[in-house]
């Protein structure tokens, strides 16, 4: 898996985090650790980077930055675990930054236009969202199954995700039929899950420049996360700046949308309506 940025996890994130901490604190330069390391320095930068050391690397890197031997299974443990495959590989080869960091994030904002959020979509929502995107039926089936298993988080007994729902109201009259709203209905009485209409009849907001996602950790050293959609797919951004401009949007739209009480009471009449 060296130098395979595509498999890179959660675990794999931390790993690297620390072992740029561990290098600073001791006090040693890239080229210097590289040297005492045996380990090219271009090879070292991409190791603080994107791409995995060996165990026998990792090893020495620990003994260079002066980690006791007591101390270092907790680095060899995050090593075992960065090698793990990803569940959705059993979904899809591609590489997926944003299923990385939700399926580590215990709490996610979204706003999405011309969908609903994929996390309270049904399978044959999924289907319809899917179909002029993706026109291969097999590869369509597994993400659609992909997005299923997403979801489970949201029912999770263990490591619930906490999930405020912004929908934009134009979303709930373009394919959703009477399964889905009831599984929206269903979906916002969760505990852990909020969920907020965006009505056209309170004017123009922000979210109409663009879909936007953040994600927040409980890891204090993860910062929270921002993902912003375009055509060329899902843009990652951890700068300060980007992720406080996000937050802004997010925070604008919320104030634009109905309470959860009222988003209920829409939902239901939706649903009366379609009875």
């Amino acid at each position: 898996m060296a130098g395979d940025r595509a498999e890179q996890n959660y675990y794999g994130r931390q790993l690297q985090r620390e072992l740029r901490r561990l290098r600073v604190e001791a006090g040693l330069t890239l080229g210097e650790a590289g040297l005492r390391a045996h380990v090219d320095l271009k090879k070292l930068s991409r190791i603080e980077l994107f791409q995995m050391p060996s165990y026998h690397e990792l090893a020495l890197l620990l003994d260079v930055y002066g980690v006791a031997c007591a101390e270092t299974r907790q680095y060899l443990d995050l090593w075992e675990l960065a090698k793990q495959p990803s569940w959705w590989r059993r979904y899809t080869k591609l590489d997926n930054d944003y299923l990385r960091m939700e399926d580590r994030a215990v709490a996610k904002t979204e706003f999405q236009l011309g969908f609903l959020p994929t996390l309270l979509q049904t399978a044959a929502y999924a289907h319809k969202s899917l179909a002029t995107a993706v026109t291969n039926r097999a590869a369509r089936n597994d993400l659609v199954a992909l997005r299923m298993h997403q979801k489970e988080r949201l029912f999770s007994v263990e490591r619930p995700l906490r999930l405020r729902a912004l929908v934009h109201e134009p979303t709930l009259h373009q394919g959703v039929d009477e399964e889905q709203l009831a599984h929206l209905a269903e979906c916002s009485q969760l505990p852990n899950v909020t969920f907020q209409i965006v009505p056209q009849c309170r004017g123009m907001h922000l979210g109409q420049r663009g879909s936007a996602i953040l994600l927040t950790f409980d890891d204090g050293k993860e910062p929270d996360t921002v993902f912003t959609e375009t055509h060329f797919g899902l843009a990652e951004a951890q700068a300060p700046g980007h992720v406080s401009t996000i937050k802004q949007v997010l925070d604008h739209v919320a104030r634009h949308a109905l309470s959860p009480i009222d988003s209920a009471a829409m939902l239901h009449q939706m649903l009366v309506g379609h009875r």
